[in-house]
């Protein structure tokens, strides 16, 4: 998922859109949800930071 997230323009809507299907599958959500991680939390995957929604 690093490598994705350090692989991906996130100033490019399509390359957001891409890498949010890419961890989807990967299971990277339902592994944050069962950590605990709620909407609005911030999450750090390497050096991206996001809010989870």
């Amino acid at each position: 998922v690093e490598i994705l997230a350090a692989k991906t323009d996130f100033s490019n809507d399509e390359a957001i859109a891409n890498f949010y299907q890419v961890a989807k599958r990967m299971g990277v959500f339902d592994l944050l949800g069962k950590e605990g991680i709620k909407p609005g939390d911030t999450v750090v995957i390497g050096e991206m930071e996001f809010t989870y929604e």
